[in-house]
């Protein structure tokens, strides 16, 4: 398990770099794929990501912060399978026509978390 939370903070932490230094790429990507993806696979994605933090998080240094990234996981995994579907064009909506101030600040977050990841195991 440690080497997963170690590959996730790891994806978080490359993608919230390139989110900071070129959110025009950002942008494109979700462009290209939001709009394709079934939202509920990305759900169980979400959910299944949350309950492995969730499970992984009692061998390392923090639990608590780990726990909570993993809960926000499977609550968002729970309103991406069983929220209603305006909601969800919505939020892709903001995410497409985001500015790069937007995306800069989602990659604030994004290295926040992968950075708890990274420190809870290593």
């Amino acid at each position: 398990m440690k080497s997963f939370i170690i590959t996730i903070g790891t994806l978080c932490l490359i993608s919230g770099l390139i989110e900071i230094i070129v959110p025009s790429v950002m942008r494109n990507v979700a462009k290209k794929i939001l709009p394709k993806i079934n939202n509920r696979i990305i759900g169980f994605l979400a959910l299944l990501v949350g309950i492995l933090l969730f499970y992984a998080s009692q061998n390392g240094r923090l639990n608590l912060p780990v726990k909570i990234i993993g809960l926000l996981a499977v609550l968002k995994g729970f309103v991406l399978i069983f929220g209603p579907a305006d909601k969800h064009r919505g939020l892709i909506g903001f995410v497409m026509g985001a500015t790069d101030i937007a995306y800069r600040l989602i990659g604030i977050v994004t290295i926040t978390c992968g950075i708890i990841l990274l420190y809870s195991q290593i």
